[in-house]
């Protein structure tokens, strides 16, 4: 009976001291600011491939992603980006035939292209990112999209998605708007925009361009 507890005692200590090493390496993950927490593995292991990364553990150095200008992480399988968010210098994204389903790209300030097309995408939030130029998201879910911080807009092709309402008046550099496949009735446009529309606009023939959509 004695030798039996004291083997039992034996492996909750073990049990428990496996646990403490777990969490203290999350914690250490999580509380140095060193780090960039990666959690998807198919993400992580595009950015070993890119050589940014050496080694499949959750993180990537934040030096070694700050200089980062652009990724091409097409068909890699990647469900998640977070982590994104400290690559501070990413100009060029593409992220196109994944399996994402949200993504934020509101903190690279940078950013002037980002293209995601054939994800299950439900939302994409561009707020605030001046130098935007063009995004590509044909053939997700998105059921409502922002632009309206984005000035220096000049593409914007969501075809084949689930948005019931647009407003790209505050956008006037916009040339290349494609947003047919939309359950959309009506576009909210500037003056300008209603008095000479762009050549380049594909719109659903029941899309109505209007100064006050309701």
């Amino acid at each position: 009976m004695k030798k039996t507890f004291v083997f039992t005692l034996i492996v909750a200590l073990i049990f428990l001291g496996c646990s403490n090493d777990d969490d203290s390496q999350r914690d250490s993950i999580d509380n140095n600011p060193q780090l960039t927490l990666i959690p998807d593995s198919s993400f992580e292991q595009a950015l070993i491939d890119l050589g940014v990364d050496t080694e499949l553990n959750g993180s990537v150095p934040t030096s070694s992603i700050a200089n980062v200008t652009e990724l091409v992480f097409n068909n890699r399988g990647i469900s998640s980006m977070q982590g994104l968010e400290d690559f501070s210098s990413l100009i060029n994204l593409w992220l196109n035939d994944n399996m994402l389903d949200q993504l934020n790209v509101s903190q690279n300030t940078n950013l002037k292209f980002i293209y995601a097309e054939n994800n299950m995408l439900t939302s994409l939030s561009v707020n605030g990112l001046d130098d935007l130029e063009k995004i590509g998201m044909n053939g997700n879910n998105i059921t409502s999209i922002d632009i309206s911080g984005n000035p220096n807009l000049q593409q914007l092709e969501i075809i084949d998605n689930e948005v019931s309402s647009l407003d790209v008046s505050n956008n006037p550099a916009l040339t290349r708007l494609y947003v047919s496949g939309n359950p959309l009735t009506c576009i909210k446009v500037s003056p300008d925009q209603l008095a000479n529309t762009p050549l380049d606009w594909i719109i659903d023939m029941e899309d109505e361009l209007s100064e006050t959509c309701n």
